[in-house]
């Protein structure tokens, strides 16, 4: 039973602030004397209620009880399916084709779709009972047939290889095995880089071009224009070559040394047998039930008295959330803008409070608008984390100053030599190998096809010639002046800071004169600078950090200093879609995110691992990054 006060068919509507408890309950020994109960939004509104009851019991006049009764009627319809519904089927033609003999092996896809070719082949034998009732619950002929068909089980692992000949699989090149061999051939591991794979050159060239009967584009064309295409390099990484055999569907795993077939459920079907069967199956059906709901007027007493309060979890609840509200206000304030995990979990739990006081019809009243506002507060700095990758993946050599842009990856070494990473021109990812470029250099940034350095003596120069077809540029040309630090965005905007950490704008760069006419200098003190979409951000001689207002968006203006949250901050770097990675002379690293809104106030998160300095890509948010004793790192999903 269910007790209702009209519902749709209400005529005395219910205030919100109130409401009918309807639960379902057993309509077994039902008493002759019902007890209604009502859920109110405080106190104050149940005592009204109350009185309001008592002084007008006509109210009860819309009180219905509700019951239902279950019934059920049965009747009956066979299905007969013969071999001809079955071999009438394209797939089972496809097969009679492909597999010589009578014994064919299936994998569950493909034992779906001949029964759903079979069941459009069914002109079943229909027999109907005289009390047949037509319903949605007749059995599906598809069941009926994947019950059948599916009865022969077996386990791609214990095959022996030349079963692997009657197993069907469409298209015939992606059969585990095949594609299994294929591998094996092309690929071997690494013995010196656990993470890489070498490339059979003579293999991969006779793949590509159709010559050992299996074309390697079947497999990789999907990812030739990422990043596992191959241009004579003798390496690629475990973790592409895997996630081209992922997004193919291509059953085959690399594990231990070589690729292995993984386990696969496939299903025996002999052919001979389906053809000449006069019954696949029959089946009878029983249906049906039904119910009806009937109602009936409650008689309301014409003394009502017994009226009782009980106060449950709706205060309970609400003193709960207040003082979670005002705790929330607390680590807020305490966090020094500082927001670590257990912030993130406090969040949660509010949310989950106020989910449950939606529930419950409970208003806050003062309390919720200022939860709301912390909420907003929260949920910034929650939103204020840029991509912050996954990991980190150590890269062969060393260097003692980074960066990365559209240009590619550049680094020098402590003696001034100058590298380019190949590969990493306009992509991200770990790149190939390094190239020396001539010349020497102490410090270095890359723009949009052009790289800028610092050699010891000061001295300026930028790299000219850079393009797709020649990455490492063509030669240096020196600028005049003399810097320290030097820093170019993605629109190829450059900042430099001297010896004596004065700032520098340089001026008159153009698509024709990329170089510039002259330098600007700019108030403030700054040792290190970094100039992208985050804004020009820089670090002076006391480790505090700052923002030159005006300037996000990779906007080329002077503006006014703004100091940044935080001390003891030795680099700092401005990336794609306003990233900013930050490390401490500690060598711990922090990452934000610059808004439009919250401008010269990131939110620091922390990121494990220990660095002397990061770089991010203007370009594509690529992350790169150096530690103490000049080993190289790049950032595992970093990129955007």
């Amino acid at each position: 039973t269910q007790s209702t006060w009209g519902n749709n068919r209400r005529q005395m509507p219910v205030s919100k602030d109130y409401e009918l408890l309807d639960q379902w309950k057993s309509n077994t020994h039902l008493p002759s004397v019902i007890n209604f109960k009502f859920a109110c939004s405080n106190l104050d509104k149940c005592r009204n209620l109350m009185s309001s009851m008592k002084s007008a019991p006509e109210m009860f006049n819309h009180l219905e009880i509700e019951y239902i009764i279950n019934g059920q009627r049965s009747s009956r319809r066979e299905f007969t399916i013969t071999g001809i519904h079955v071999t009438r089927g394209a797939l089972y033609a496809a097969l009679k084709q492909t597999v010589g003999g009578d014994t064919v092996y299936l994998n569950s896809h493909d034992i779906n779709r001949l029964a759903s070719e079979s069941a459009t082949n069914v002109i079943a034998s229909v027999h109907t009972d005289s009390t047949y009732i037509e319903t949605g619950d007749e059995i599906n002929v598809i069941d009926v047939l994947n019950g059948v068909l599916k009865r022969f089980q077996e386990d791609s692992q214990d095959f022996e290889p030349s079963l692997w000949n009657s197993v069907f699989w469409d298209p015939v090149w992606a059969r585990p095995d095949r594609v299994t061999e294929y591998m094996n051939r092309v690929f071997t591991k690494d013995v010196n880089d656990d993470t890489h794979l070498l490339v059979d050159e003579n293999e991969w060239t006779k793949s590509a071009n159709g010559e050992s009967g299996f074309n390697i584009f079947e497999i990789f064309s999907s990812s030739i224009s990422g990043g596992l295409s191959f241009s004579g390099n003798s390496r690629v990484r475990i973790e592409d070559v895997s996630k081209v055999l992922s997004e193919r569907d291509l059953q085959t795993e690399f594990k231990g040394e070589i690729f292995h077939a993984k386990p696969v459920k496939l299903y025996r079907l002999n052919l001979a047998t389906i053809n000449t069967a006069n019954v696949i199956a029959t089946s009878s059906i029983q249906i049906k039930r039904y119910e009806s709901v009937h109602t009936v007027k409650v008689q309301v007493s014409d003394i009502i008295s017994n009226f009782t309060i009980i106060r449950g979890d709706t205060d309970l609840l609400r003193e709960e959330f207040l003082a979670a509200t005002t705790d929330l206000q607390k680590k807020l304030s305490e966090s020094n803008s500082m927001m670590f995990f257990t912030a993130a979990e406090f969040r949660d739990r509010m949310i989950q409070l106020e989910d449950k006081l939606d529930e419950l019809k409970i208003n806050s009243d003062d309390k919720h608008d200022e939860y709301s506002l912390l909420l907003d507060e929260h949920d910034w700095k929650l939103n204020s984390i840029p991509k912050k990758g996954t990991s980190w993946t150590n890269i062969s050599g060393t260097l003692v100053f980074i960066s990365v842009g559209k240009a590619g990856f550049w680094g020098v070494q402590s003696n001034g030599n100058i590298f380019y990473r190949t590969g990493t021109y306009n992509t991200c990812g770990t790149g190939i190998t390094w190239v020396q470029i001539p010349g020497t250099l102490s410090n270095i940034a890359v723009g949009n096809d052009i790289v800028w350095g610092c050699n010891s003596a000061q001295g300026i120069f930028y790299r000219e010639g850079i393009n797709s077809a020649q990455p490492e540029g063509t030669g240096w040309k020196n600028i005049d002046g003399g810097l320290t630090r030097i820093t170019v965005d993605n629109n190829n905007a450059v900042w430099g800071v001297n010896s004596a950490d004065n700032i520098y704008q340089r001026l008159g760069i153009s698509t024709s004169n990329p170089g510039g006419t002259g330098w600007k200098l700019v108030s403030g003190g700054l040792k290190y600078i970094s100039m992208g979409p985050a804004g020009l951000l820089g670090v002076n001689s006391g480790g505090s950090a700052y923002y030159m207002s005006g300037t996000f968006g990779s906007k080329n203006v002077i503006g006014s200093w703004v100091g940044l949250a935080g001390q003891q901050w030795s680099t700092i770097s401005s990336g794609k879609d306003g990233a900013i990675w930050a490390i401490r002379t500690t060598g711990e690293i922090f990452v934000s995110k610059h808004e439009a809104n919250k401008l010269g106030s990131p939110h620091w998160n922390i990121v494990s691992g220990g660095l002397s300095q990061a770089s991010v890509s203007a370009f594509n948010g690529a992350v790169w990054g150096l530690n103490g004793a000049s080993k190289i790192f790049f950032r595992e999903g970093s990129c955007n």
